[in-house]
């Protein structure tokens, strides 16, 4: 009887294990990130001499007041939103065609994007940082509100997008471990769940045979 318990318990300690043992580590908090590397960016007005600046959320003391507000702003948004479609419902459309989960969405950088001079017309800018990784989309804080950079591209961690006026940006992404990204974790979990209990059967087993024979 105790032999058939402590195999119970040996069992349901495997299957319990994939929920423990290899459990997502994931911070989608963007409040300690350093800002992201600026690298190419073109501007319609020819003759415009500024310069695109990027500031993170945890530098946002360095900004203006007004830009400081709107940051602060933007970031409570995110705070607040138990799923990330609830900055911009367009989210949903877009995690259906990446074929991912919105439950697997999540903000993974905040930033302010700014320019020294008036002037510049529309921008195509490039940014550089790891936060980028498994990048789903860009939005945009504008008026009070989220709204999805159409045409956004990112290439391992190269960010590229256009826009006709700056604020403060976010970037989704996927979380590791989702379908997005391949959940590797859970198949390895598996292996072992099957390697350990194919271990206690065959104890079992063994102990069975051997009163048996007795």
């Amino acid at each position: 009887m105790k032999k058939t318990l402590i195999l119970a318990l040996a069992i349901a300690m495997v299957f319990a294990m994939p929920v423990t043992a290899f459990a997502s580590t994931f911070n989608g908090s963007p409040s300690n990130n350093t800002a992201p590397t600026v690298g190419d960016t073109t501007v319609t007005n020819k003759d415009w001499d500024g310069k695109i600046e990027v500031e993170s959320y945890a530098d946002r003391k360095d900004l203006s007041a007004e830009e400081q507000k709107e940051i602060e702003a933007a970031y409570d948004t995110v705070a607040k939103a138990s799923n990330v479609t609830e900055l911009n419902s367009g989210l949903t459309a877009i995690a259906e065609q990446n074929k991912v989960e919105t439950k697997d969405l999540a903000v993974s950088d905040l930033f302010d994007v700014y320019a020294t001079k008036e002037g510049m017309g529309s921008a195509t800018i490039t940014l550089k940082s790891e936060s980028f990784k498994n990048f789903v989309a860009l939005l945009h804080y504008t008026d009070g509100k989220w709204e999805i950079v159409e045409g956004a591209t990112c290439k391992d961690d190269t960010l590229t997008f256009t826009v006709d006026s700056l604020s403060p940006f976010a970037v989704v992404v996927a979380k590791p471990g989702s379908p997005e990204t391949g959940d590797t974790n859970g198949f390895a979990a598996g292996l072992l769940a099957f390697a350990v209990l194919s271990g206690v059967v065959g104890v079992g087993f063994l102990v069975k045979s051997k009163r048996e024979a007795a």
